[in-house]
């Protein structure tokens, strides 16, 4: 994601992880990366994304990241993102169950966090 720019849905939590793996990625790679953990509605990410990429013309490749915990018209918000040529990441069913699937210390989780 050279030059990348994520705009997350996210509440305090999330804000830590994202700034916490942007802090361990090497030197040279986090320097090209910016993260920009704004709040907002999942429905509005496409939205804010838009609005922060043209204030600043130098983020390339804009992203907006968020959990796919019971989103309403999630196929939309995707297909409005690429309407727009705006990346999407998201989660399922939420961005913690992720982290210990990737650290390998995958608990049988039945319904989301929230």
């Amino acid at each position: 994601m050279e030059g990348g720019k994520k705009v997350t849905d996210t509440e305090a939590t999330e804000r830590c992880y994202f700034n916490g793996l942007h802090e361990y990625l090497p030197e040279d790679v986090r320097d090209k990366i910016v993260i920009k953990v704004v709040e907002t509605k999942t429905a509005k990410l496409v939205d804010k994304c838009k609005e922060l990429t043209a204030y600043d013309a130098q983020y390339r490749i804009p992203w907006i990241v968020f959990d796919r915990d019971r989103v309403v018209n999630f196929d939309k918000i995707i297909k409005e993102a690429e309407n727009n040529v705006i990346q999407v990441g998201w989660s399922n069913p939420c961005f913690e169950i992720w982290l210990f699937a990737y650290y390998g210390n995958m608990p049988n989780i039945k319904e989301s966090f929230k």
